[in-house]
């Protein structure tokens, strides 16, 4: 499966990990938490920086994918979902 840039990347506000980190502590993810990701852009970058909070903190971190199979590609994407996060090791 191929990722597609968002049409819209450029007015994008950029967020670095470290403000993400300080955003998540802020709003009380201070242990284990789980997210739900759906494949698009937006819920891989709050995979991938999620996933490092988790790290960094030594928390225990879980996906939720839900496939609705409301788009023609939702299932494909959920599958390859499903590889990356076992790949990373990473509960789904």
């Amino acid at each position: 499966m191929k990722l597609h840039k968002p049409t819209n990347f450029k007015n994008i506000q950029k967020i670095t990990d470290l403000e993400f980190d300080e955003i998540l502590c802020n709003s009380g993810v201070r242990d284990n938490f789980c997210i739900a990701v759906s494949g698009g852009p937006d819920s891989l970058a709050l995979y991938f920086l999620a996933k490092e909070y988790a790290k960094k903190n030594d928390y225990i971190f879980s996906v939720i994918t839900v496939d609705h199979r409301l788009r023609e590609n939702s299932t494909k994407e959920a599958d390859w979902l499903k590889m990356l996060f076992k790949k990373d090791k990473v509960n789904h």
